[in-house]
């Protein structure tokens, strides 16, 4: 089985390379992937950002990598809309299991990137801080400065565990 996971994966991510020319944005897809527990949720994890970012369509994907309509669906919920309000989005993503999972997992690799640049990346911290209490807990939560790296490891979870 886990053989068979790492060769489907393998071809996931590789598909991901052949298109994707950002290579942060492929070392951040793979992050978000390794913190899925299935792999037909780190397979999505690592196509999160590839319909947004404009290097294929769902529907393109779907057919070149065999995804199943609950992997459809959850590539569509993950996918922000042009014009979309970012808290409209997060709200969206939580109501797709899989996507949530993938989102929170998204959060936490893009808040531990932003760490590394504070200050200058705070008000980005802020934003992603208060979409993941959107998604934990229905509501958005606030950080101070202050302590702002104990504060963020405080609550949130190194792995992040939901349905994937």
């Amino acid at each position: 089985m886990l053989g068979m996971f790492l060769q489907d994966f393998e071809t996931v991510y590789e598909y991901v390379f052949s298109i994707v020319k950002d290579k942060c944005a492929i070392e951040h897809a793979y992050n978000v992937a390794m913190l899925q527990m299935t792999n037909r949720c780190a397979y999505v994890a690592l196509l999160h950002d590839v319909v947004e970012d404009g290097y294929a369509t769902i529907d393109e994907l779907r057919k070149s990598l065999y995804l199943d309509e609950e992997q459809v669906a959850a590539l569509d919920a993950i996918t922000r809309r042009q014009g979309e309000r970012y808290f409209d989005y997060i709200k969206r993503c939580k109501q797709n299991e899989m996507a949530k999972t993938i989102k929170l997992a998204d959060l936490q690799d893009n808040i531990n990137r932003c760490l590394k640049d504070l200050p200058n990346r705070y008000s980005l911290i802020s934003r992603y801080a208060k979409a993941y209490g959107v998604l934990i807990r229905g509501e958005k939560c606030s950080i101070k400065l202050k302590n702002l790296q104990t504060e963020i490891t405080g609550w949130i979870p190194m792995e992040i565990n939901g349905i994937c």
